[in-house]
């Protein structure tokens, strides 16, 4: 389910990983998450990446997953939207519910060299307003190699793009998902 970005005029790339949600709930009631979690994030119109669906964590889904969406120069923020699929009945699959999303403004990861880690957790807010769980993420800005990018038929991003050479260090933290680290 993970989407490349779509090759756009912007010159910065964001290398997203998306950690972990704690305490989502869905619906009126609050009914706890009971599995298939995903996060988009979307950047502008046409730049969105989304995770794979977490199948076993619950309302606490845990993805450790990498995505790479454009920044148009535009963007004021960024917004990380949790979803969920439910079970539709009678075999017909599942439908994605939203549950949650948070606007992310740029400025929290556009300070420091290209490359250097931002590590992020969000009050999540569902459609009308209300707390509904936390995000965690690293936000990494890529920054294109001269000249290169958005033309020809090659979209690997990878060739594309180079990381600054900086090394982090990252420490685990237990969440309130039942001493699971995040």
């Amino acid at each position: 389910m993970a989407a490349s970005p779509t090759p756009s005029s912007s010159s910065t790339l964001l290398e997203i990983i998306i950690i972990s949600a704690e305490d989502l709930r869905v619906g009126r009631h609050g009914r706890p998450v009971e599995k298939d979690a995903f996060v988009t994030v979307r950047t502008g119109p046409r730049d969105a990446a989304a995770t794979a669906l977490d199948r076993d964590g619950g309302s606490c889904p845990t993805w450790n997953e990498r995505l790479l969406v454009g920044l148009p120069s535009s963007a004021r923020s960024i917004r990380v939207e949790v979803g969920c699929g439910k079970q539709q009945g009678w075999g017909t699959g599942t439908v994605p519910v939203p549950v949650a999303a948070a606007a992310v403004p740029v400025a929290e990861f556009s300070h420091g060299p290209a490359g250097y880690l931002h590590l992020l957790s969000y009050r999540l807010r569902d459609g009308e307003g209300r707390r509904n769980g936390i995000v965690n993420f690293s936000v990494r800005r890529v920054v294109k190699r001269g000249g290169g990018g958005g033309g020809g038929g090659n979209h690997d991003h990878h060739h594309h793009y180079e990381e600054a050479g900086h090394v982090v260090m990252g420490y685990p933290v237990v969440g309130s998902c039942g001493g699971r680290g995040i």
